[in-house]
């Protein structure tokens, strides 16, 4: 049987709508800064208050919409203040079974959290919200446990993973280790820390690879990454693709160098092998670094490096392809 979630006349299934919100959030799970009061948590001697706000537990949206309490009974246990969800229990047109807010608690420690992957119909997750000890005169060592997410912590986690950045290099500016910024329409890492403004300095900076870097191409979702080698041949180019991507980084020194890195259309492949010069957004323009290697329908090498007019043999080839 197959059902369509997003198409007229079908019924769009929770889970699947949890499932890409899980995905979109990269499985992170807390609550919803600046929303309501952001479930805040306060308490008397022996009661708890959770304030309204939303909560997202892998993916899935709960909202609290009044003040919730619950009473504690004082037995000088270690316990916890936790949000859970139990998809082995059933929902009905007016409760929301799945969802409660308990105490659980342990004599001699605070108790584990169980959080398990939850499916459509199993599964247990335990967000936390307080720990503290129900100590005989009343709550103690009370410690606010809760964590937040938000779209805009979710963007930038998504333009880190891609190498994108909307910072331009500026010398009046200091930069920390793996800073990213643009300069002369390029990505660049910061892999020196610069601690006193100055121009832009290379040997200063990283270039991010194509498939990391927006400033060579706008379509990055379509690369396929093919396979990685070391000073060898790739034999077993895929056979269906409109262009390959090839990368070359130096190795085996402490910090990684991209020397060159190219577009082949596959229109231009012949059965043979021709050589090609790999050149090109260089980390270090002009000053004779680059790649030049073989190619031909079904296998590339490459056969020497240059970086800085100097022959470098410890590199690194990636290929990728669309």
């Amino acid at each position: 049987m197959i059902k369509g979630h997003t198409y007229d006349e079908q019924v769009y299934d929770s889970y699947a709508h949890r499932m890409l919100n899980r995905a979109f959030m990269d499985n992170k799970s807390g609550i919803v800064r600046d929303q309501g009061s952001a479930c805040e948590v306060t308490y008397t001697a022996r009661n708890l208050t959770v304030s309204d706000g939303y909560i997202i537990v892998q993916g899935g949206i709960t909202e609290i919409n009044s003040d919730e309490t619950l009473e504690l009974e004082l037995d000088d246990s270690y316990c916890r203040l936790v949000y859970e969800i139990d998809m082995t229990k059933t929902n009905d047109d007016t409760n929301f079974n799945q969802g409660s807010l308990k105490i659980i608690k342990s004599s001699s420690d605070y108790p584990t959290l169980i959080q398990n992957t939850l499916t459509k119909n199993s599964g247990i997750y335990q967000f936390e919200l307080a720990q503290f000890k129900a100590s005989l005169s009343g709550i103690s060592n009370f410690i606010d446990k809760r964590s937040y997410i938000d779209y805009g912590d979710t963007l930038e986690w998504i333009k880190d993973e891609l190498g994108t950045s909307d910072t331009t290099y500026s010398n009046t500016q200091t930069y920390s280790l793996n800073d990213i910024v643009i300069y002369n329409n390029k990505t660049y890492k910061c892999i020196i820390p610069i601690n006193i403004p100055e121009n832009f300095d290379s040997t200063k900076w990283e270039l991010v690879p194509i498939i990391k870097n927006h400033t060579i191409n706008y379509d990055l979702i379509s690369w396929k990454f093919h396979n990685s080698v070391s000073n060898t041949t790739i034999s077993n180019l895929p056979q269906k693709f409109n262009e390959l991507f090839i990368a070359v980084k130096r190795t085996g020194t402490s910090r990684t160098v991209y020397l060159a890195q190219t577009i082949i259309p596959y229109s231009l492949l012949d059965d043979d092998t021709v050589e090609i010069n790999i050149g090109g957004r260089l980390t270090l323009p002009n000053q004779g670094s680059g790649a030049i290697g073989q190619i031909s329908k079904t296998t590339y090498q490459t056969s020497a490096c240059y970086l800085s007019g100097e022959s470098i043999n410890s590199y690194e080839t990636e290929i990728y392809y669309r």
